[in-house]
């Protein structure tokens, strides 16, 4: 509204600047223990809620982004995601429980775990198609995959000892030769140390940070203490929200100067985030927080998040 822009623009900013990264959310709880805590599983819940409403309005985006969209058309991703999350809300738990009798015959642990990988590839795979088939994420299809075999501790572990040391790796890669190439140039008109570029992105900060504080209102206990902690930790940004940045840049929906708007509220509002988390923490009464939360317990809590965030929560990894 400030800079009079169109209401498709505003969406497709909004979408970028307002997914919570899980991975950033999860590590900042587990450097202070309260992963597993009530508050650290509600945020967690609330940033897969985030992410998953975040696939809608990529979607959405897209569709957006045709020069002379029919109603159909910007309907169409709302019914398939819809669907879609309804569909896989009753199937994710049916196949959860089902696959394992699967691998029961399986005794060699070994080979037992190629074959559940090779089914959650299977899954990702098909699943990524029918979204995308019915006008919706296909990384909403690779979520939903994940989430089957979320509570499989013995692929998760497996995942993380042999799987994850290539994500890593593949992720960091993909990032840097995809979206890290569609950053705009430093200093051109529209880049992002130009001074509108730069404006704009305070402004789209300023938003950013309020959105996320918001949520607090629902935070327990209640209190403005527990309020801005909870926001606090839902402000870090993540991979995906680049990923939208780019997605509704390369449609056109996004100029240079918007485009280099957004990426500066993404690195203001994610380097901001532990230092607002860790202040709001110091100001909570003893009682809140945890006590004697030993290094080794903080160590097993990451390492027991990490695994399953690549599992459940597959669509940041892509």
């Amino acid at each position: 509204l400030v800079s009079e822009e169109s209401a498709r623009v505003g969406l497709a900013v909004g979408a970028a600047i307002a997914p919570t990264s899980l991975g950033f959310s999860a590590k900042l709880l587990a450097e202070v223990g309260k992963l597993e805590s009530e508050e650290g599983m509600l945020i967690c819940v609330a940033a897969v809620v985030d992410d998953v409403m975040a696939l809608v309005l990529l979607t959405e985006i897209q569709a957006l982004s045709a020069s002379n969209p029919s109603a159909w058309d910007i309907a169409a991703p709302l019914v398939g995601s819809l669907s879609s999350i309804l569909l896989g809300i009753f199937l994710a738990p049916f196949l959860s429980r089902r696959l394992p009798t699967l691998f029961l015959h399986l005794k060699d642990r070994s080979h037992r775990l190629q074959v559940k990988l090779a089914c959650l590839i299977c899954l990702s795979l098909l699943f990524g198609f029918l979204c995308a088939t019915v006008h919706s994420s296909d990384l909403l299809g690779c979520f939903f995959a994940g989430l089957v075999f979320s509570g499989d501790d013995e692929l998760a572990q497996f995942w993380s000892t042999q799987v994850k040391r290539f994500e890593q790796w593949g992720a960091a890669l993909f990032f840097a030769a995809t979206i890290g190439f569609g950053v705009p140039r430093l200093a051109q008109k529209g880049g992002l140390f130009d001074a509108p570029s730069f404006l704009r992105g305070l402004l789209m900060t300023v938003a950013a940070v309020l959105g996320k504080l918001a949520l607090g209102v629902w935070a327990e206990p209640r209190g403005w203490v527990s309020g801005l902690t909870f926001g606090a930790a839902m402000m870090g940004r993540g991979e995906f929200s680049f990923l939208i940045a780019d997605s509704a840049a390369d449609d056109g929906l996004l100029s240079d100067t918007n485009y280099s708007g957004v990426i500066w509220a993404l690195l203001f509002a994610s380097f901001g985030a532990p230092f607002g988390f860790r202040y709001m923490l110091s100001k909570a009464p003893p009682s809140a927080t945890p006590a004697n939360a030993s290094t080794k317990a903080e160590s097993h809590a990451t390492e027991k998040a990490n695994p399953s965030s690549s599992l459940a929560f597959g669509d940041h990894q892509l």
